[in-house]
């Protein structure tokens, strides 16, 4: 598993910090805007994708298809779907400059 670094000064980021910040946050060495490349989007985009289709798959297949479309489990799906989509970018992320984008 490889470290989250500043491509400026190649100081590592912490994980957790990752999972409960915004889009773009600062390097704690030199101040340099950091966000996520483009890569790393389009890899979270398609894991959290095929993970969240297995999810409604099984649950439709457990608690009956018609269960889906009701408000608590799009709300818990919601839930759900940004909290695995921060742990995800924790994991498979690679920042960037924001100016590089």
């Amino acid at each position: 598993m490889k470290k989250l670094t500043c491509p400026r000064c190649r100081v590592a980021y912490p994980r957790w910090r990752v999972v409960v910040s915004r889009g773009a946050f600062d390097c704690f060495s030199c101040g340099a805007t950091l966000t996520f490349s483009r890569d790393t989007v389009r890899k979270v985009g398609a894991i959290g994708g095929v993970v969240l289709f297995g999810t409604v798959t099984l649950g439709g297949m457990i608690g009956g298809f018609e269960r889906i479309w009701t408000w608590q489990f799009l709300l818990a799906f919601v839930a759900i779907s940004v909290i695995l989509g921060q742990i995800v970018k924790a994991f498979v992320g690679v920042l960037v400059l924001r100016d590089d984008i």
